[in-house]
């Protein structure tokens, strides 16, 4: 065999793994997450059998979560990218480092803090026992889920 046909068959080869790893990574995405924009709400709105009152409320405390975590995540990051200028400077000012670190600290305090009221809000929704009874389910398999996403991003 050639050089060619050796050099073409590789280039054939990796296109053929690069297109099965982004279809593979699609399929894991959406099996985790609902796949499409907003398929975590509407698994949500499935699984506790939301009634369209329901589904109003959710989606408004829905919108107020994502914009208080979308501000206080640009917070973090703004944070983050002072503290590791930090290491383009000679010498590391401590104290700014510290305080940095103590921001960034404080701050995924708040984000916590605003996840689990939301999820407080989201159970204050459920209306029926039955409703109340999935909601338990639900966060045990959202407390999996968090979970194995935050091993995937470390």
């Amino acid at each position: 065999m050639n050089k060619v046909k050796i050099l073409t068959i590789s280039v054939i080869a990796l296109v053929l793994l690069n297109i099965g790893l982004i279809v593979f990574i699609r399929v894991m995405k959406s099996r985790m997450f609902g796949g499409s924009r907003g398929g975590m709400r509407t698994m949500i709105i499935k699984k506790l059998d939301f009634d369209t009152q329901q589904q109003v409320q959710f989606e408004a405390i829905v919108k107020i979560h994502k914009a208080k975590i979308d501000s206080l995540d640009q917070v973090q990051k703004n944070t983050k990218e002072s503290l590791f200028t930090q290491l383009t400077q000679p010498e590391v000012n401590e104290n700014v480092k510290d305080s940095l670190i103590t921001v960034l600290a404080e701050n995924q305090k708040v984000i916590e803090n605003a996840h689990f009221e939301h999820f407080r809000k989201m159970k204050s929704i459920c209306k029926t026992p039955e409703q109340q009874e999935k909601f338990k389910a639900l966060v045990k398999e959202l407390g999996e889920m968090f979970a194995r996403r935050r091993m995937m991003h470390q």
